[in-house]
C-alpha cells in the first residue's frame, strides 16, 4: 500500500510488516512461508535483500539478480553482482567466492530421458524430475550452481569448488535425495563424468565423448548415461546397442531397454532378451510395483498377427503381445489416441486399465498378465556383450 508521505508499506495478511520507498523482486519459497525482496528504505539510499524481513549483510547497493530457495522452505540462496561486475552466490547469509561469471539457469539434456518416462513428448519442463540448477537438491541439503572464470567452468556446491573443466559442465540432481552428477570436458577433451563432486571417469568407463542423458534411477540409487550407442549403468557398460531410451523400475531393480544392432534386437531387461521381436517400440514402462514390463510397439497389425484391424499399435505385457489399438491423430481425438498421452491405472492386483481407440471406437482396455517379470528374466538368455 502506498502511503501519503509516498512510501509503501508491505501488507502480509491483511498486517503491516515493512515500511520502505520501494519494493521489487519479491521471490516466495515454495511452500510460501519465506519472502525474499529487495527493498530500498528510504530515497538515495542503498537497496538490499531481505529474507522475512531481515537485511542480508553484504547486498547493500548491489544488484541482485535472483533468490533460489529449497523445496523444504528452510534455505536460500541469492546471486548477486559486484560493483565491478563480478558475480558471487550468497547462501544462508554466507558469501561465496567471487566469479566473473555465474549462469542463472545450466542446461543438461535429461529432458530427453524424462519425455520417454512420463509419456510427455512436447513438454519440456520437467522441473519436478530434471531439477534445475543452480538450485538445490531435492531434499533440501545443498545447492548447486556452475561458476565460469578465465573460459574454465568450475561445479561449486555449498562453497566446495571441483577441478576446473571446459564449457560443457552440465549438472544433474536425483530426483530424491541429494545425489549430483555432471559431465564436463577436461583439458584433454574427453567427457568426464562428475559424481557427488568427484570424477568417476575411470575403470570400464575411460572417458570419450557423446556422452548424454546422465540420469538418476528414481530414488537416486544408480545412475546412467548413453554413449555412442551404448548404455552404462554405475559407470559399467551395458550389453547391446541401445535404440531409444531406457527407463528404471519404479522399485530401481531393473534397467529396460531397445537393442539392435550387432546382430541382436530386442527389448533388454538386466541385460537379458525378454523379447527377440518386439516390432517398432515407442516406449517401455512397468508396473507400479515393478513386477511387469509393458511396452507399446507401432506394427502392421493385421499382416503380423492375422488380425482384421486398422489399429497400428501393440501393447506387450512380459513379453507377450496383449492387445492393440489406434494412434490415428489425425483423424481422431488427438489427446486419447497419442502414444505419448496412454495413460494406464493398475489396481492392487496388477491389472491395468486404459482408455483408447480400437477400429474407430472408443473403449475401455483391460490387461492382466498370466505371468511376472521374475519368471521371464529366469528364461531370458544374455544379450552378447558388444
Amino acid at each position: 500500500m502506498r502511503t501519503p508521505d509516498g512510501n509503501y508499506i508491505l501488507l502480509l495478511n491483511g498486517k503491516p510488516e515493512i515500511k520502505a520507498n520501494s519494493f521489487r523482486q519479491m521471490t516466495i519459497s515454495p511452500d510460501g512461508k519465506q519472502i525474499a525482496m529487495i527493498i530500498t528504505p528510504q530515497p538515495n539510499a542503498p537497496s538490499f535483500l531481505i529474507v522475512n524481513g531481515k537485511q542480508v549483510a553484504g547486498t547493500e547497493g548491489l544488484n541482485v539478480e535472483k533468490v533460489y530457495f529449497s523445496s523444504d522452505g528452510n534455505h536460500y540462496a541469492a546471486l548477486c553482482d559486484t560493483k565491478t561486475g563480478a558475480r558471487f552466490m550468497i547462501i544462508d547469509g554466507n558469501k561465496g567466492d567471487e566469479y566473473p561469471a555465474i549462469a542463472q539457469q545450466v542446461a543438461n539434456d535429461s529432458n530427453t530421458h524424462w519425455q520417454y518416462v512420463t509419456w510427455t513428448g512436447n513438454n519440456s519442463d520437467f522441473g519436478n524430475l530434471n531439477l534445475p540448477v543452480p538450485g538445490f537438491t531435492a531434499d533440501s541439503s545443498k545447492f548447486v550452481y556452475v561458476a565460469n572464470s578465465n573460459g574454465r567452468q568450475f561445479l561449486v556446491i555449498n562453497d566446495d569448488e571441483s577441478d576446473a573443466f571446459g564449457n560443457t559442465l552440465m549438472p544433474v540432481f536425483s530426483p530424491a535425495g541429494n545425489r549430483i552428477a555432471a559431465y564436463a570436458v577436461t583439458p584433454d577433451n574427453a567427457q568426464h563424468i562428475l559424481m557427488d563432486g568427484k570424477d568417476i571417469t575411470s575403470g570400464a568407463f575411460s572417458g570419450g565423448q557423446r556422452i548424454s542423458q546422465l540420469t538418476f534411477s528414481p530414488q537416486g540409487t544408480h545412475y546412467a548415461f548413453l554413449k555412442q550407442g551404448t548404455v552404462y549403468l554405475d559407470g559399467v557398460a551395458q550389453p547391446g546397442y541401445m535404440q531409444g531410451n531406457y527407463v528404471f523400475s519404479p522399485d530401481e531393480q531393473h534397467l529396460a531397454y531397445v537393442i539392435n544392432g550387432n546382430g541382436q534386437a530386442g527389448v533388454v531387461v538386466d541385460g537379458k532378451l525378454i523379447c527377440a521381436k518386439p516390432g517398432m517400440v515407442n516406449h517401455i514402462f512397468f508396473s507400479p510395483d515393478s513386477r511387469h514390463v509393458y511396452w507399446v510397439s507401432m506394427e502392421n497389425i493385421a499382416y503380423l498377427f492375422g488380425i482384421q484391424t486398422k489399429d497400428s499399435i501393440m501393447l506387450y505385457v512380459d513379453g507377450k503381445p496383449a492387445t492393440h489399438y489406434s494412434d490415428n491423430a489425425t483423424t481422431l481425438d488427438p489427446v486419447t489416441d497419442s502414444t505419448m498421452n496412454f495413460h494406464p491405472e493398475f489396481s492392487a492386483d496388477d491389472t491395468m486399465t486404459f482408455i483408447a481407440r480400437t477400429d474407430g471406437n472408443l473403449r475401455r482396455f483391460t490387461v492382466k498378465s498370466d505371468t511376472d517379470l521374475a519368471v521371464l528374466l529366469a528364461a531370458a538368455p544374455p544379450v552378447k556383450a558388444n
